[in-house]
């Protein structure tokens, strides 16, 4: 339950268009987070990447 008052934090969102030889871990160094949270952000079940894939990023 909110509160009157009450300050929230919400994230901002980028998008990131993967280009050849991008990886996960490229991203992740890239925009200071982690592989993990790039998967769990963008539902991804595998270190799989594609050429003008968009990837939300924070």
């Amino acid at each position: 339950m909110l509160s009157v008052g009450q300050k929230l934090v919400v994230p901002s969102y980028n998008t990131y268009v993967v280009v050849p030889g991008d990886t996960l871990y490229g991203i992740a160094k890239k925009f200071n987070t982690t592989v993990d949270n790039l998967k769990d952000l963008n539902n991804l079940s595998s270190n799989l990447l594609f050429v003008n894939q968009e990837l939300l990023v924070p």
